[in-house]
């Protein structure tokens, strides 16, 4: 890749946007919030995410693992494997052994973060950085079974760090915009190569992860609030002029609801 390309796609992105960016970046200031307090369910949401609807996880794996403990915390799923219906042969085992692993961080690495979840996966974020390319070498985390370098990249994003998951999806939008991959389902390589594109862009990982991965949703009400509520909205839209009226249930997209 070269600087050149690179800011073509930028460009493009920046000119062509499938969610603002000043959408996008609302979502990535929400976005370490999710699973405050619940940095157990945090753990089982990256680990079901691979290769299956996120609406499953959100609406059946992770209710029915916070079911199944008092409270889910770190401390809970590593305590025992959890028994959640519908997962796959491993992934349940991952589930534990990634939350016994960044407690095991905390322990020999960050001692002043134990009994506090929230510290100890944002200096677990800060502290895998550097193993992004190469995630097999990080041992608590990156080392599980199942946690390849996407998952690894989202459980990052998850625990407050600045990355993007740059999973097939997001290599497709970025080909989308003129991006040229030697192997668009090699994640370090596209990882690479998005953030030079968000670099160029002026924006952060996330921004971009959300601007890219928020276009794979289905379209919701809220979305289309919030769309409404952008600058680049109240700027170019026809006055009078709704995002529901354009891509809601009756307009040019509903069939993406």
């Amino acid at each position: 890749m070269t600087r050149a390309q690179i800011q073509k796609v930028a460009d493009s992105l920046l000119t062509y946007p499938a969610v603002s960016v000043d959408l996008a970046t609302r979502l990535a200031k929400q976005y370490f919030g999710r699973y405050k307090n619940r940095r157990g369910s945090m753990v089982v949401d990256v680990v079901a995410s691979a290769w299956r609807n996120y609406d499953r996880v959100e609406q059946h794996i992770i209710p029915a693992f916070e079911k199944s403990v008092r409270t889910p915390n770190l401390t809970s799923l590593a305590k025992a494997t959890p028994k959640i219906p519908g997962l796959r042969g491993g992934e349940a085992e991952a589930m534990q052994a990634a939350a016994a692993g960044l407690l095991r961080f905390a322990t020999e690495k960050r001692p002043a973060t134990l009994g506090d979840d929230e510290k100890i996966v944002k200096a677990w974020a800060r502290y895998a950085e550097p193993f992004r390319f190469d995630t097999k070498r990080e041992p608590y985390v990156g080392a599980v079974k199942k946690i390849g370098p996407a998952l690894f990249a989202y459980m990052r994003m998850r625990a407050g760090a600045d990355a993007i998951k740059a999973d097939v999806w997001v290599a497709r939008v970025l080909e989308e915009h003129g991006a040229k991959f030697e192997k668009a389902t090699d994640v370090v390589e596209v990882t690479r190569y998005a953030e030079a594109v968000a670099e160029a862009m002026g924006v952060s990982r996330l921004v971009l992860d959300q601007m890219l991965w928020r276009g794979e949703w289905k379209i919701t009400d809220v979305a289309l609030a919030a769309l409404g509520d952008t600058a680049a909205w109240r700027e170019h839209a026809p006055r009078g002029t709704t995002p529901a009226d354009i891509y809601g249930r009756t307009g040019a997209m509903g069939h993406l609801y």
